[in-house]
């Protein structure tokens, strides 16, 4: 996993590299590159970023993906989740993590939580007073109890974790 610090550094590269240029009202704006132009690249023209080979091929193999099919996310967002899953994770370098991030953030699923990730893990932790992270098991054991908004509880708890204080957080679900 990476950092949100890192992976927002790692986007300017990118964009600063590959980006289309805007003038929009006196201003220079640059606009991420369009699938078709990241598909066309070879994993040595993203050998600047400092990110795993492997990344670097995931993303190209993501972009081929979506140039192939412009209509990826609509034919995604038709499909079961667990469908989804097997069609990101069918990308050479993606993982449940990811697939759970892209379900999330890009698919709008509002039912899914990304229980190996490390923030989300240590976070849990804290707010459950565990003295460690939680683990990817309890993760699933305590995200059972909202059903329908573990995608909002999850972004409640990068928050947390994000704030430093490590202040209990008390947590009730109520049947419906």
């Amino acid at each position: 996993q990476v950092s949100v610090t890192a992976a927002a550094a790692y986007q300017r590269l990118f964009t600063d590299a590959f980006a289309e240029r805007e003038p929009i009202l006196g201003s220079d704006f640059s606009l991420f590159p369009l699938a078709t132009k990241i598909a066309a690249l070879g994993e040595g023209d993203l050998s600047f970023l400092p990110i795993p080979r492997g990344r670097r091929t995931a993303i190209i193999a993501a972009a081929r993906l979506m140039a192939e099919r412009p209509h990826l996310r609509t034919e995604l967002l038709a499909l079961p989740p667990g469908d989804v899953d097997s069609v990101l994770t069918s990308i050479p370098g993606v993982g449940p993590w990811t697939s759970a991030y892209v379900r999330l953030l890009s698919l709008g699923d509002l039912n899914i939580i990304p229980p190996g990730d490390v923030p989300l893990r240590r976070a849990i932790g804290r707010a459950y007073s565990l003295g460690r992270h939680a683990t990817e098991a309890e993760v699933q054991t305590v995200s059972a109890g909202w059903p329908k908004w573990r995608g909002y509880v999850a972004a409640c708890f990068w928050l947390f974790d994000l704030d430093g204080h490590g202040q209990q957080m008390t947590f009730t679900t109520t049947e419906r």
